[in-house]
């Protein structure tokens, strides 16, 4: 990574919501998408190598969903209907601006940045803090979710790729159970002959 001068996110720059694990994990989106931006704009990295790291972001961010809303499972944040609505608007907007990005030029795909620049900063302040707020008004101790930052940081994230290869590997399983099925059937086939025959006998 770049040093601060040079990112196109400056962390130091960015809105903390005080709860230790969602700003970790904004960090880690953050250094996604700079991660992104060098790529862009050095134009070293392959179409594959690119279309990896935005991938690495989708998943990200359906991992950061998923922990937040455990917490407001468990804090009973009133407003979790709001937020997970919020949460699927956003998670929709990622996968489309992924899915979207290789068919523009450089320029327009540093302007697609920008947008996904503002996305997190409003994420952070229309979204998050309000969870923090929340969190902090009933007396709850934001460290108290500390551990979830560090098994967090324990799990790697489920990736697109990760799920394809349990969806390869559950239907493999299924094949392998059919195959079973159909040796059995032909044994017991087999066995209703022979008991045929012993009783024609």
């Amino acid at each position: 990574m770049p040093d601060l001068e040079s990112s196109f996110i400056d962390w130091t720059k960015v809105p903390r919501v005080g709860v230790p694990f969602i700003d970790e994990e904004h960090k880690q989106l953050v250094d996604i998408i700079n991660k992104i931006y060098e790529s862009v704009s050095s134009g070293a990295a392959s179409k594959p190598d690119l279309l990896s790291i935005m991938m690495e972001l989708f998943d990200y961010t359906v991992f950061h969903f998923d922990n937040e809303d455990k917490v407001m499972d468990e804090v009973g944040y009133p407003q979790r209907d709001e937020h997970l609505q919020q949460h699927d608007k956003l998670q929709q907007q990622v996968l489309d601006f992924t899915t979207s990005f290789f068919e523009f030029e450089v320029d327009v795909r540093k302007n697609l940045l920008d947008v996904l620049k503002t996305w997190l900063v409003v994420h952070i302040e229309n979204t998050d803090q309000p969870l923090s707020d929340f969190i902090v008004g009933r007396g709850l101790d934001p460290e108290m979710f500390s551990k979830s930052s560090n098994d967090a940081k324990d799990k790697k994230p489920l990736t697109l790729q990760d799920a394809f290869l349990e969806i390869k590997k559950s239907n493999q399983e299924v094949k392998k159970a059919l195959s079973e099925l159909v040796k059995a059937k032909k044994e017991i086939t087999g066995l209703k002959s022979r008991i045929n025959i012993l009783e024609k006998k």
